[in-house]
């Protein structure tokens, strides 16, 4: 069972960070394309944290659906090694 709970059916930069974004973009929206998904999540991964997944760990995180965004969101900050 997840510790966060994601009440939108997208996730934001702000999920991740758990702090208020300057520009709090839509970082995963399930109902997308899965290259769709992959390329957002790798763009605003390299963007805003100067870091990148592998294609394994992309690929894993752009399976999860609608209602599975609070394990998204926890498997995403323990790759970014963010905790809250």
């Amino acid at each position: 069972m997840s510790k966060y709970q994601i009440h939108s059916p997208f996730v934001c930069l702000d999920d991740i960070t758990g702090c208020r974004e300057e520009m709090n973009v839509v970082i995963y929206n399930p109902k997308d394309t899965q290259i769709n998904r992959i390329a957002l999540l790798d763009n605003v991964i390299k963007s805003r944290f100067n870091k990148s997944l592998d294609t394994t760990q992309l690929i894993h995180l752009s399976e999860y659906d609608a209602s599975e965004l609070n394990c998204f969101v926890e498997e995403l900050r323990y790759y970014l090694h963010i905790s809250i």
